[in-house]
């Protein structure tokens, strides 16, 4: 409960950082990919997947991006399918949790969104596909304390040279690289 209820927290700064049509579908996607990394053997993981892929064909095909609670409530049935399908499985728990982790890293650090959303991704399937799949906890916990300040780490620096910054001859952002 707690969370679906920080993803959704996270979701409206996500958003803004990821303005574009079906960026965030995309994000929700991951986690849901991530979270069928975990737990393949559940049969609700596909209804889900089609439930994210209609919310990303609704804003590609509309051109608009549909409110931060839609993308929220979307979410957070991906991760309550991740939960259910982990009953039973701490490690699958683990990677299902860490699978909202390229989420909560678009809203946690500066920088380009992109870069923040691609390292958030690998990580998270990452995590998924070594320490979630082992039939005790402790190398899903391993798996999480490495990625987790690693990607971290990346994001924040794959981001510094993308950062925006005030041109002082002009009133225009311009892309700095330093």
């Amino acid at each position: 409960m707690l969370a679906m209820a920080a993803v959704t927290a996270v979701l409206p700064v996500v958003r803004r950082r990821l303005p574009a049509p079906g960026a965030v579908p995309a994000l929700i996607g991951v986690m849901q990919f991530a979270i069928y990394a975990c737990v393949p053997e559940t049969d609700q993981i596909p209804r889900v997947a089609m439930l994210v892929v209609a919310l990303g064909a609704i804003e590609l095909g509309s051109r608009h991006v549909v409110p931060w609670w839609v993308h929220g409530v979307v979410a957070a049935v991906v991760l309550r399918s991740g939960i259910f399908g982990a009953t039973g499985r701490e490690s699958a728990l683990i990677g299902a949790l860490f699978a909202c982790w390229p989420i909560v890293l678009v809203a946690l650090v500066p920088g380009n969104a992109l870069v923040a959303a691609a390292v958030g991704s690998i990580a998270a399937v990452a995590v998924a596909r070594t320490g979630a799949l082992e039939p005790t906890p402790g190398p899903a916990v391993v798996a999480v304390a490495i990625a987790l300040p690693v990607s971290a780490l990346l994001a924040l620096l794959g981001g510094l040279p993308f950062t925006r910054r005030r041109c002082a001859s002009s009133r225009r952002w311009r892309v700095s690289r330093r």
